[in-house]
């Protein structure tokens, strides 16, 4: 039988048994492989920037929202710090501008509209917020493990 031998696919010299290669590219090692035709490179797509999902500028209804927010935490919790767990603030937030929620059988109603008010006027430096962490056990019964917790600056 005759013995095949492999060749370098770029110096096209012998592969001696033995010998290191790159099993890759079917080359040794001290040659470099050829560059590859630039039309085959795949190109890189820079990442879009989609700026921030809420408008910049809020329209007059969301500003009466937000200072509804800024009274409601002057006058009921003055001094007070509130988020979306705060059944007494999110009933309150949900009967003062019909907002969409969802009710749960334990804690506070969840309001998506409460809490993107709430994130856009940290946004406009209206609010302050810190991250504060629940009890471990809560979040076994449908509670998360941390919520924002926002007062006024």
């Amino acid at each position: 039988m005759d013995q095949v031998i492999n060749q370098c696919g770029v110096c096209e010299q012998p592969m001696l048994p033995g010998q290191a290669l790159n099993g890759i590219t079917r080359t040794h090692w001290e040659c470099k492989p050829p560059l590859p035709n630039p039309a085959c490179v795949p190109s890189v797509k820079k990442p879009v920037n989609r700026g921030i999902k809420s408008p910049t500028a809020p329209s007059a209804e969301v500003l009466k929202r937000f200072d509804w927010i800024e009274d409601w935490l002057r006058t009921t919790h003055a001094g007070a710090e509130v988020d979306v767990l705060d059944t007494a603030f999110v009933l309150a937030y949900i009967e003062a501008h019909n907002a969409p929620c969802q009710t749960i059988f334990i804690g506070a109603p969840r309001c998506p509209q409460l809490g993107r008010d709430l994130g856009w006027m940290f946004k406009l430096d209206r609010l302050s917020r810190v991250a504060v962490g629940l009890a471990a056990g809560d979040a076994s019964i449908g509670f998360p493990k941390w919520v924002y917790s926002y007062r006024l600056k």
